[in-house]
């Protein structure tokens, strides 16, 4: 584990609300070495982990708007012993999270390898995958670039969507590594939010098909939507206005391609979704759904882009037991976008277009980097 108490004294920065701790396009010689680094959020990879993984996020920065040192590790503290008991419970319940590092190593290296068929010799993207908390830790990276001859970084949000405890949290860390000389200080970008393009929405969709198809046929035009997104309830009301507007205009957008007669709801779950009372927002909504007369429903995770612990043991699990203690008939979960290919086109689209490069991606999405929907 990486002593990261340091961070008690980092105060909450403003650039947590909107990510502009780097630019988004990247200035490339010919012959450059570049790194697309994808943060996830991390998830225990063992028991072990458990403590580790809590402690992370209950000293984490982007939690405490108006809390630093003392203060910050007395309340952090708190958190951790709140927090770890049911996230042991979860992991005994569903596992440890080796197969989310695995997905997003399959993601990244998949990605990458779209990239360098488009560039040819001009450059060579080499993945990588770091976990904001958890392992691999972003530490480790500065050995593993100053080794593979990295000229330039290009990180790849942890969600969606920019969050302040998700893609926020992370550059904010990647960020004060640098200055501490803890990473290499070389040019670094980072990818906009791909949960703006068609590519998106497309893959989503696609995703919603495949969902509803576990109903039976006759029954498939009842089904409800209910998307369900993580939010941090403290620094949602510091995030930047326009990722505000969009986290809530997110499922009318993505219902546009759809038929506009099924019946569509949204619910967040908390930063800490591992407490069975955080479900209580999701299960409300459910609750109304079925007043209205729903009685069966697909959950559409649309800020996990791959398998989680949480979407495991919070969807699968939890909410399940409680659409089954309301009289629903059915509840599925959506899969998460995971290794979907126009999803992963499309990521590859925004890389080429961040290095200044306009080789297309792909067929069906050759222009997904350009379909960037204004809020």
């Amino acid at each position: 584990m990486h002593d990261r108490s340091w961070l008690n004294k980092v105060k909450w920065d403003p650039r947590l609300a909107d990510g502009s701790f780097f630019p988004s396009d990247l200035n490339i010689p010919s012959g450059a070495r570049i790194a697309l680094v994808r943060m996830g959020t991390g998830t225990p990879e063992s028991e072990r982990d458990v403590l580790e993984t809590v402690q992370s996020k209950a000293h984490d920065p982007a939690f405490w708007p108006s809390l630093s040192g003392l203060p910050r590790a007395l309340a952090a503290k708190v958190l951790t012993h709140w927090y770890r008991a049911p996230l042991k419970r979860a992991v005994e319940r569903v596992g440890t999270g080796t197969s989310y590092r695995r997905l997003l190593q399959e993601q990244c290296s998949m990605i990458a390898r779209l990239v360098n068929e488009a560039l040819g010799d001009r450059a060579v993207v080499k993945p990588y995958v770091v976990m904001r908390h958890g392992s691999p830790h972003i530490e480790r990276l500065n050995a593993e670039l100053i080794a593979d001859g990295i000229t330039h970084i290009l990180l790849m949000p942890v969600g969606t969507l920019h969050s302040v405890v998700g893609s926020g949290s992370a550059l904010l860390l990647f960020s004060a590594l640098q200055r501490r000389g803890a990473l290499p200080n070389l040019p670094t970008a980072v990818l906009p939010d791909v949960g703006k393009t068609e590519g998106y929405r497309k893959a989503l969709n696609e995703r919603i098909d495949e969902g509803l198809q576990r109903f039976p046929r006759s029954q498939r035009h009842e089904v409800a939507l209910l998307f369900v997104r993580h939010q941090d309830p403290i620094g949602i009301r510091y995030q930047h206005a326009e990722s505000r507007q969009r986290l809530a205009s997110l499922p009318a957008w993505i219902m546009e391609k759809r038929s506009k007669e099924r019946t569509f709801d949204e619910a967040p779950i908390n930063y800490f979704g591992y407490q069975d009372w955080i479900d209580l927002v999701p299960l409300a909504q459910l609750r109304e759904l079925y007043k209205a007369g729903n009685r069966s429903a697909l959950i559409v995770p649309v800020g996990m882009t791959v398998d989680h612990l949480e979407s495991a043991y919070f969807l699968e699990i939890l909410l399940k037991e409680r659409a089954d203690w309301l009289g629903y008939d059915r509840l599925e979960i959506a899969a998460p976008l995971n290794c979907h290919a126009t999803f992963l086109e499309t990521i590859a689209s925004l890389v080429l277009k961040s290095l200044g490069q306009e080789t297309p991606v792909g067929v069906a999405v050759k222009d997904a980097a350009d379909m960037v929907v204004s809020s």
